[in-house]
């Protein structure tokens, strides 16, 4: 996953996300709409799977995700892509 890929995704998508602290970090929680989902994966690629998946919130209609994990895995500056504090 590219930089540019995440920042178009959640853009396209008009996605939700908010900055919070997480494991006492700041980071993004990102909220995928089911409708979303599989687009999501296929930016991600499937390398990101292997090694127990991704942990997620799954919601009525949508998952959450932290984000800044994800990110550093991929060497995303998180604060590049999500430019607002809270979308």
């Amino acid at each position: 996953m590219k930089e540019l890929d995440l920042y178009n995704f959640v853009d396209d998508n008009n996605l939700e996300y908010h900055y919070h602290s997480h494991e006492n970090q700041e980071d993004v929680i990102l909220f995928i709409n089911c409708d979303d989902l599989k687009g999501f994966c296929n930016i991600l690629g499937s390398r990101v799977f292997d090694d127990g998946g991704i942990s997620c919130i799954l919601k009525d209609g949508y998952i959450a995700l932290w984000m800044r994990d994800i990110c550093e895995n991929e060497d995303i500056d998180y604060k590049k892509v999500f430019t607002n504090k809270n979308r």
